[in-house]
């Protein structure tokens, strides 16, 4: 009596084993398994709605980050179809409300930045302790959307 262990491989997609032809892929969007995140000095930082999120606009400007995952939490490449947006609200700032424009990585990673004309303001704004980063988004698709709002955000300007 032997025993053979199979060999799955991950190619970027997905689980696959080239012995039996089966493949693993990661199931449907889950909104409320996204993981989010800010990105300090090349290094993504896990937020959560009740983290305070400490951002020096004086020295460098924020990226915030979101992952899709299914409802196993496998996280996966964004699906076509969404429509997203986020913004960083300044109460009594320069301006009241930031923009944040996005991009799409290859591996499914979206990336919310300033865009190059309110990075000047941005970096002029005061220390401001009631500030709050909002991201939604929908996929008229699949009938699934994201709505979140942190609202711990501290501008540490001076």
């Amino acid at each position: 009596m032997g025993s053979y262990t199979f060999q799955t491989r991950y190619n970027g997609v997905a689980l696959t084993c080239p012995l039996c032809a089966l493949t693993v892929s990661y199931g449907p969007v889950e909104p409320l398994n996204t993981i989010y995140s800010m990105v300090i000095n090349s290094v993504p930082s896990q937020m959560f709605t009740t983290s305070f999120i400490n951002i020096d606009n004086n020295n460098r400007y924020p990226i915030f980050t979101l992952q899709f995952a299914d409802s196993l939490n496998n996280t996966r490449p964004i699906d076509i179809g969404w429509t997203l947006s986020a913004s960083l609200n300044v109460p009594s700032g320069l301006k009241t409300a930031y923009a944040l424009g996005y991009s799409t990585s290859a591996d499914g990673i979206v990336s919310f930045t300033l865009s190059n004309a309110d990075t000047s303001s941005f970096k002029q704004e005061f220390g401001n302790s009631a500030c709050s980063l909002s991201v939604k988004g929908f996929n008229y698709n699949t009938n699934k959307g994201i709505d979140i709002t942190f609202s711990k955000v501290v501008l540490l300007g001076n």
